[in-house]
């Protein structure tokens, strides 16, 4: 069972490879790790680079995804009038401002879903997810797992370069909401090198969950009526 468990996840990180979607990821460890492209931008007075976790750039655009400090991401060192206003968001490069543009926001709403925080950026070049080619995902993911790191995950999706932003809607194959992290953190994926964040772009390893639980219908409201 091992062994076939083994294979099935070779070919799926072969079949999602980067270099496949032609994706620009960089985890950051340090600052000094990153190119020019990325640093060049001033972030917002009200996000830390600390919860910067991870940069993208797809066809020309740059990407970064800022956390908000909860269970599954561990401590972000942030000063104490960051943390205690702190949100996550989806930021855009502005190459004519020199600055990261807050696309989208997520706020913290205690209950259920607690945090809600983006962990990975993606782009689907062929739109074989039901898409226009070239569209872009987010996975958005909860704290509101049984383990740690474990938690709910669900998708945001863009059309128009990463502008605007919405939710992924079931349709006839998936809910598109998944019980994330649960084969998380064996061997395999320190062999592979993926991190925990990326880790959530490979949905063919998550549990998909029906767009009927509570956890993804209550994400779905609160979704809708976030800016």
């Amino acid at each position: 069972m091992k062994t076939i468990f083994v294979i099935t996840l070779v070919i799926m990180l072969s079949s999602c490879s980067l270099a496949d979607t032609g994706e620009v990821a960089v985890p950051v460890k340090d600052m000094t790790s990153l190119s020019n492209s990325y640093t060049e931008y001033a972030l917002p007075e009200n996000i830390h680079q600390n919860q910067v976790k991870h940069y993208f750039t797809f066809d020309g655009t740059d990407f970064a995804l800022a956390l908000r400090q909860g269970m599954n991401t561990g401590t972000l060192d942030l000063p104490e009038e960051i943390l205690n206003n702190q949100f996550s968001a989806i930021l855009r490069g502005n190459k004519v401002t020199k600055e990261w543009d807050i696309v989208r926001t997520f706020g913290y709403y205690g209950g259920v879903l607690e945090t809600l925080n983006p962990y990975y950026m993606w782009q689907d070049k062929e739109g074989g997810m039901n898409d226009e080619p070239g569209a872009l995902y987010v996975s958005l993911v909860t704290p509101t797992g049984a383990g740690s790191g474990e938690g709910v995950e669900f998708l945001l999706v863009s059309t128009d370069g990463g502008m605007t932003w919405y939710f992924k809607q079931p349709d006839d194959s998936s809910s598109f909401c998944y019980y994330f992290g649960g084969t998380y953190g064996t061997m395999l994926f320190q062999e592979y090198s993926i991190d925990y964040f990326e880790w959530s772009k490979y949905l063919e390893m998550q549990r998909q969950l029906p767009a009927s639980d509570p956890s993804c219908v209550e994400a779905k409201k609160l979704l809708m009526i976030e800016k």
